[in-house]
């Protein structure tokens, strides 16, 4: 794939501008719920060599496949490709998101299963329908969900230990 097709310019280019707004937003959101796995995955499964880098670049692989199939599913195979390629470029490099596209899927020790490499995948999946959601809803009522999604995201900080059961989060991998 040539190095100048980037999100941006595979989605319409500079005439469309309403359009590639979004995009952008959209991937730079994309971009920073990647950065977030990734942190959690290293933090978790990294630091300690529990899992190599190529188990490691496949579970980002399989959770920002999920992440943007939300947002990408209607779009033509290359346009997601473009963007997964893309996400995966900024955790993991260029040469690492080449080997994670080409290779069959790592050996994972036990007790790592194809269900759970798969919930991993959904929870990519979840999280991207839920950033489709809010999204949604901002261009309806922005300046009423940015104060909802403040009071949630404090509420949240306030009470950590409320929040939903998440299998990549250092206390929810526990039980992975």
């Amino acid at each position: 794939m040539d190095e100048s097709m980037t999100p941006a310019t595979t989605f319409g280019g500079q005439g469309r501008s309403g359009i590639l707004d979004q995009r952008q937003i959209e991937i730079a959101q994309l971009s920073q719920a990647t950065r977030k796995a990734w942190a959690v995955l290293l933090r978790r499964f990294g630091n300690d060599g529990a899992l190599a880098n190529p188990q490691l670049d496949h579970l980002v692989a399989r959770y920002v496949l999920g992440l943007s199939s939300a947002f990408y599913r209607a779009a033509s195979a290359r346009d997601h490709l473009a963007v997964f390629r893309h996400l995966l470029k900024c955790v993991i490099g260029a040469a690492r998101t080449e080997a994670a596209l080409r290779a069959c899927p790592p050996e994972f020790p036990p007790p790592w299963t194809n269900e759970t490499i798969d919930g991993v995948e959904r929870l990519g999946r979840t999280e991207g329908l839920r950033m489709q959601s809010v999204n949604r809803d901002e261009q309806k009522e922005p300046a009423h969900r940015s104060l909802a999604i403040e009071a949630q995201q404090m509420e949240i900080d306030a009470h950590p230990s409320s929040t939903r059961f998440d299998p990549l989060s250092p206390q929810g991998a526990d039980h992975v």
